[in-house]
């Protein structure tokens, strides 16, 4: 049986992760239990710390996982619980309470899975847990007695994977801020394995540093003995989508999304002053995919010689400057119906050549990369078989010239499906394709300010839209401006 994990990706901020501090949790019904923390960089001191930065480390709430929420990690029933007992002072000092009517849980629940195993949830903040999942309302057990924790059958409530149950305390029978959980089968200390989540060794003489850039997926399996970092996948929705993201930390967000249950449908890559970013959309997964980035021109081949021998077609082609040199991207589907063609490295001449081939062939562009080598165009180009009906290509448009023909695309029934932005000669360009088929009612802008990006994005998604497409200069000298296209979803 496979469980989610306790936490979510999303609740962690910039810098942050969670962590596991000891490989195993005594003896009993415990033994195959996790104790769980949290983590965040702290680049003055160099380390990765359980404080908050500038708060007094006697107190619960300096600990960085106090408070975050905990999750349901599998379908259940909530049959023993309590939510008010008194937390403990700090870290350290346990209640005076503590064995005279507060129980060593703390505030916890006790979930009978659909398997007939029980999952505790141990330590959390007074008042967290919900009243609907655990009735309960006093501080302390009455005459101590634990009995008094369990939950009357008409009372009990179903609990759904994913569902919040509380927030990370120190209450019960805990030295720090942490939650303790642990599974019981037949009276006994049962495993824990976990769909997905990503971790990364603690290392140095105070196990404070980790190789962040380095992940190694346990899905199908324990989480990896500490100490050791723990991502959590995130909860996935119609869309992730993120811009002016640093090449610098894409590895790690790559991976994180993928682990999640995300494919890249999109990932754009610029060059501003040199340094190298990418703007990216990754939507659910389904089916076989794999997906290259910062790819040379010899990797990029080899890419899709395996691809191909293993049944997956390319949907998605892109290149970029990245140090003065040409670096590719590329996605592919698996048994996907239909014919492609795919070229890079191309001069302008071998592109025009190239899609008059694609022309007669019957196939349809998808993407028309351009980037800017030593004032030469370089394209890097993708044609399929689907169809988008009438389309138009037009790969050298300069920016002051984009609304123009944007106004005569609309004109003639033809909407924006791919834009990509390069700078040439010290201008700004815009390669674009138009079709008839673009897919429903759309937005589209162009010029804008990463604010103002940011904003359009919001309007856009919140009234219903997908992003399909999201570009910005490669080359630009300082400035980054961004076009973007939003489709009904």
């Amino acid at each position: 049986m496979l469980f989610d994990l306790p936490f979510k990706g999303e609740d962690l901020k910039p810098g942050e992760r969670y962590d596991r501090r000891k490989e195993t949790h005594g003896g009993g019904d415990q033994a195959l239990g996790y104790d769980l923390r949290a983590r965040r960089w702290d680049a003055r001191n160099n380390q990765w710390t359980v404080h908050h930065d500038g708060k007094d480390t006697a107190t619960n709430e300096s600990w960085v996982v106090y408070g975050k929420p905990v999750y349901a990690i599998a379908d259940g029933i909530v049959i023993k619980g309590w939510r008010n007992a008194p937390e403990n002072p700090g870290p350290g000092p346990k209640h005076p309470e503590l064995g005279k009517g507060i129980g060593g849980g703390g505030n916890h629940l006790v979930v009978e899975l659909d398997d007939g195993s029980l999952v505790l949830y141990a330590h959390m903040i007074p008042g967290t847990i919900p009243s609907t999942l655990v009735p309960h309302q006093e501080e302390l057990l009455p005459d101590n007695d634990p009995e008094r924790r369990n939950i009357p059958t008409d009372q009990q409530q179903k609990v759904t994977t994913g569902q919040f149950l509380g927030r990370v305390g120190n209450s019960g029978s805990s030295s720090n801020p942490h939650l303790h959980f642990h599974r019981v089968e037949g009276g006994k200390a049962a495993e824990l394995t976990f769909r997905r989540g990503l971790a990364t060794e603690l290392t140095g003489a105070n196990a404070d540093q980790a190789d962040i850039n380095s992940w190694v997926r346990f899905a199908g399996e324990r989480i990896p003995p500490g100490p050791t970092l723990i991502w959590p996948p995130r909860t996935v929705g119609s869309e992730y989508t993120r811009h002016r993201f640093p090449a610098e930390d894409f590895d790690r967000m790559f991976d994180h999304l993928a682990d999640s249950g995300y494919w890249p449908r999109w990932i754009d890559g610029y060059s501003v002053s040199g340094r190298v970013f990418f703007n990216f959309v990754f939507t659910p997964a389904s089916g076989p995919w794999r997906a290259y980035f910062g790819q040379t021109a010899a990797k990029y081949q080899q890419r899709f010689d395996d691809a191909e021998r293993d049944g997956y077609q390319p949907v998605f082609v892109e290149s970029y400057l990245s140090n003065g040199n040409v670096r590719y991207i590329v996605v592919f589907r698996k048994n996907l119906p239909g014919r492609f063609l795919a070229r890079h490295g191309m001069t302008t001449e071998q592109h025009e050549d190239e899609l008059d081939n694609a022309k007669k062939a019957g196939l349809n562009p998808v993407c028309v990369s351009v980037v800017s080598v030593q004032g030469q165009r370089r394209y890097t180009v993708l044609y399929r078989s689907e169809t988008i009906g009438r389309w138009q290509v037009r790969s050298r448009v300069q920016e002051r010239d984009y609304q123009a023909l944007f106004d005569e695309s609309r004109a003639d029934g033809r909407s924006p499906v791919y834009l990509q932005a390069y700078v040439h000669d010290g201008q700004a360009w815009l390669s674009t394709i138009f079709a008839s088929e673009g897919g429903g009612a759309f937005r589209a802008r162009h010029g804008m300010s990463s604010a103002d990006f940011q904003q359009q994005w919001e309007a856009a998604t919140g009234a219903g839209f997908g992003t399909q497409v999201v570009t910005s200069f490669d080359g630009a000298g300082s400035s980054h401006r961004f076009a973007a296209v939003w489709r009904e979803k």
